[in-house]
């Protein structure tokens, strides 16, 4: 049984993982900006109010609504210190997908609707190849990628079709 401080470090550390993989490819910060630490912050809260509904399967339809939530949410709130005043749909998926991926290989959660959607997965996926999730602002265009991921996992939950993807590549 983990303790508090021990379940703290553990969120803390998943975030930590979670931040760095959505900002490490995607230019989601202005130039100008000089601190984070309020987006980080406000990221970091919002994912762990998120996470609290995936504690049972949650829906295909409510899972997009967060993923888009996020998005407006946050670039609305911090637009100043983000690149074109927006936190874009790729960037707010792969933030919740990966925290949730993180959260259910710990069995803190259901197992997630989607997987995290990032240049590994559209490589697998052959009508996206060419796409860049870092440039992803489009959620109509986010459900054609899942729904183009789901025809490449052959009934597959998605999450477990990455996680078995990355596994192998790793």
């Amino acid at each position: 049984m983990k303790t508090p401080a021990q379940h703290d470090f553990i969120l803390w550390q998943i975030f930590s993982m979670t931040l760095a993989a959505t900002t490490q490819r995607a230019k989601m910060y202005a130039d100008e900006v000089q601190t984070r630490g309020s987006f980080q912050k406000a990221l970091r809260a919002a994912l762990e109010e998120l996470s609290q509904d995936y504690k049972l399967e949650i829906s295909n339809q409510r899972h997009v609504a967060n993923i888009e939530h996020l998005a407006i949410e946050l670039s609305k709130k911090h637009a100043n210190l983000l690149t074109n005043g927006r936190f874009r749909i790729g960037q707010s998926q792969k933030a919740l997908n990966l925290y949730l991926k993180y959260l259910w290989c710990l069995g803190e959660i259901a197992t997630p609707p989607h997987c995290p959607i990032d240049a590994i997965v559209l490589s697998h996926i052959p009508e996206f190849k060419e796409e860049r999730w870092t440039q992803l602002d489009c959620i109509e265009r986010y459900q054609r990628i899942i729904e183009a991921a789901r025809r490449e996992s052959n009934g597959i939950p998605l999450a477990v079709w990455e996680l078995e993807l990355y596994n192998r590549l790793g």
